[in-house]
């Protein structure tokens, strides 16, 4: 060290400008004065001497109070040698030491300095301007290691608290410098852990030795420069971005310093974002709806897709405002809106017709909204949704509203809706009409139940009630109208059901007026009872007469002997006979209508017996091979004489129409069960032509110009089934014979004629 820098160091740093504590551990006296009284002549500085014996009296100075410098004899009770530098920089690591040591004792005070002493002074040969100069340097070198200490202490903590992988190599490639980062970057790249002045290249595959030598290469050639690497590991793959520096060391390259820094979670994330956007950009191309954005200044910084009335490419509308682009009526609306959005910060709705080429008309529906750009700058963003068909089938519902309202208003019936609670919730005016109120009075009422004959609000009620209602019913009530009559109406209703077609919300019914045809009815019943009672007066009056010719024509026959006159009696005879029969169906034509039923616990072995007794005299009934089968389970209760009178007509047509030819059969069968009585009448006659099965059972008709009976046979059997609520059915095959179901239920009491 040259003499004109320590002259610098003086005159920056002199002994004589400092006030120093010196902490002086000494156990020799004499020693301890000389040092001190060479420490007061050094300089004219204020110096505080504090003398410690011990080793262990200097350590408790130490820890009481701060010095600036300790002064360490190396041969004190306590200790002897290096240990108590080592102690002193063990507890106090930033504090310099100067040993004492004697003549002979040079190399243990080498050793000292190694262990951390700054300097060393010998006893034998020290003076004021050297212990002057050691203590200078002491204290000048301890600051400035100190500070190199510190700064190598941040220098550490920067780099091992990043999350950023950093090493160096020297030229040979091994690691001279490495942080947690690092290591954790190489054993999950490389699956090896990794220390000091391991090779960096000795866990590498051979498939990334190339990227790596290359990068060293060109970094030890004297180039700094960045590359990002990409690599895949078992976890995944990793992505870092390398900066690669050579290290130089007196103008020469020692090695490479590299700084990595993990991209991983950003290239991911701006692949995630690029995809996003690629998928957004994809659909606002082929989205229906128009979208935009324009500046403050109503200039389109963006646009997905053109149609009218630009006709031009996006390229050529960025840029633009709407006065550039469209007629000013249009880009005035427009400006007006974008202003409107900008001030207020709020959205904006409204639709547009625009002009087409071929001469119509598209509607669209643009919202436009607020966007907050960078600072203070604000954006308008617009979304147009060609709403045309929308606007036309709008426009062509209000119109058919309009033809359906038209309609209501004039149809000729009456239209109401009532609630699921039989609230009148809407009437057109012809129902009014039908009752003689005007419509508001109809309007203001809660219900009709109060308009309802007493006799049929039970009807009313069951017809639209939620619980028992069908999707459709028809049923004839009585209304009040407004002059206090009865009128009758026809009602035909639809139960509304809600969305899942669950529960009811309302009924809508049709009414029509059927007072004149209740009218027309009842005049209609009072003839047929007039004309009943005259045909069963008429038969029965006549039976009379017809029998005492039938008497008297067998007495004549008994008396006669001329051929002629017996001729003439058997064609009197068989004439009477078809009137008698044709009277005999009239008088239970009539009986069947108007009579009541007498339901009693019946016995069909008894019906028919007293069925084949009366057919007993029926010509051919002798040749028929007779099966009766009878299966009574329970008692079964219905009209006998009604049952009766629907067999023996159905037998009697049976005997009429059967085979002409020795096997004639005809199959009797009952079954009754606890829901009623099934019955089978089966023969092998001639069997009935499919194309008049349909009207077999009208009264008078008879199948061709030879039949023989009266036509009423089984029109009156039908009418008997159907008196006591059965039903009955026919089949038949032509020359094969017939077969007639009848399916009877049980009747609980005696019911009144037409019941």
């Amino acid at each position: 060290m040259s003499n004109s820098f320590l002259s610098q160091l003086r005159e920056k740093i002199h002994i004589k400008d400092l006030n120093i504590k010196i902490l002086l551990i000494e156990d020799d006296v004499t020693d301890a004065k000389l040092i001190s009284k060479l420490l007061s002549d050094a300089g004219r500085s204020r110096i505080d001497i504090i003398n410690a014996g011990t080793l262990t009296g200097g350590m408790v100075y130490l820890r009481k109070e701060p010095f600036d410098l300790v002064l360490l004899d190396l041969k004190l009770p306590d200790n002897e040698g290096v240990e108590g530098v080592e102690k002193i920089k063990n507890e106090f690591s930033m504090m310099p030491i100067v040993v004492l040591t004697g003549q002979h004792y040079e190399e243990l005070a080498t050793e000292a300095i190694r262990m951390g002493a700054q300097d060393y002074l010998r006893k034998d040969d020290i003076s004021a301007q050297v212990i002057n100069r050691t203590l200078l340097y002491a204290i000048e070198r301890q600051k400035n290691e100190n500070t190199y200490k510190l700064q190598q202490a941040h220098m550490h903590s920067v780099i091992e608290n990043t999350d950023d992988a950093i090493w160096a190599l020297d030229r040979n490639l091994n690691i001279t410098l490495l942080n947690h980062a690092f290591a954790r970057f190489y054993k999950k790249l490389y699956g090896n852990d990794i220390s000091y002045g391991a090779g960096f290249m000795s866990a590498v595959p051979r498939t990334q030795v190339m990227t790596w030598q290359n990068s060293f290469k060109q970094c030890l050639l004297g180039q700094s420069f960045i590359n990002e690497l990409e690599f895949e590991t078992p976890s995944g793959r990793l992505i870092y971005r390398f900066a690669f520096k050579p290290i130089m060391v007196k103008d020469e390259i020692s090695g490479i310093s590299v700084y990595g820094h993990d991209l991983t979670f950003q290239k991911n994330a701006e692949s995630i974002v690029k995809e996003s956007e690629d998928r957004f950009l994809a659909f606002m191309k082929y989205s229906p709806a128009i979208t935009w954005i324009k500046d403050e200044m109503s200039r389109y910084v963006y646009m997905n897709r053109i149609v009218s009335p630009f006709d031009k490419g996006v390229s050529s509308v960025v840029g633009k405002t709407d006065f550039e682009l469209l007629p000013k009526e249009i880009a005035s609306r427009f400006f007006e809106a974008d202003r409107k959005v900008i001030n207020s910060n709020e959205r904006h709705e409204s639709i547009y017709e625009t002009n087409n080429e071929d001469g119509t008309s598209s509607y669209w529906l643009v919202n436009k909204f607020p966007l907050q750009g960078q600072g203070q700058h604000k954006f308008v963003g617009g979304i147009a949704v060609d709403v045309t068909a929308q606007h036309q089938a709008e426009q062509n519902l209000l119109k058919s509203e309009k033809k359906y309202r038209t309609l209501i208003e004039t149809m000729n019936e009456g239209l109401i809706y009532m609630d699921r609670n039989n609230k009148l919730k809407f009437s057109n005016p012809r129902f009014a009409e039908i009752l003689g109120y005007s419509h508001n009075e109809i309007e203001a009422m809660n219900g009709l139940i109060d308009l309802v004959h007493e006799q049929d609000r039970s009807l009313f009620n069951s017809n639209l009630s939620v619980n028992s209602c069908e999707k459709r019913t028809q049923f004839e009530i009585r209304l009040k109208a407004q002059d206090d009559t009865w009128k009758w109406l026809m009602f035909n209703c639809a139960a509304i059901f809600d969305n899942r077609n669950e529960g009811v919300m309302g009924f809508l019914c049709t009414v029509v007026e059927i007072s004149k045809i209740k009218h027309t009815e009842k005049k209609l019943r009072d003839s047929n009872q007039e004309l009943n009672t005259f045909i069963y007066k008429l038969s029965h009056d006549l039976k009379g007469p017809m029998a005492s010719i039938l008497g008297i024509t067998n007495v004549a026959k008994l008396e006669l002997t001329d051929t002629n006159a017996l001729r003439y009696m058997d064609y009197i005879q068989l004439g009477a006979s078809r009137l008698d029969s044709i009277l005999r169906d009239l008088v239970d034509t009539v009986r069947i209508k108007e009579g009541t039923l007498n339901a009693t616990i019946i016995s069909f072995q008894n019906v028919i017996n007293h069925v084949m007794r009366k057919l007993d005299n029926t010509d051919g009934y002798d040749d028929i091979k007779w099966e009766i089968l009878i299966d009574e389970a329970c008692q079964f209760q219905s009209d006998a004489e009604m049952i009766q009178t629907a067999m023996f007509n159905l037998l009697d047509n049976a005997i009429r129409y059967r085979a002409q030819h020795d096997s004639a059969e005809v199959s009797v069968r009952v079954k009754v069960n606890t829901t009623g009585a099934i019955l089978c009448i089966e023969d092998n006659g001639v069997g009935i032509a499919e194309a008049v099965q349909q009207k077999v059972f009208d009264m008078f008709y008879r199948g061709n110009t030879e039949s023989k009976g009266t036509g009423l046979g089984l029109y009156i059997a039908k009418n008997a089934v159907e008196k006591l609520n059965g039903h009955i059915e026919l089949t038949s095959t032509e020359g094969k014979g017939t077969r007639v179901d009848i399916v009877l239920p049980y009747i609980e009491q005696t019911q009144r004629p037409g019941a």
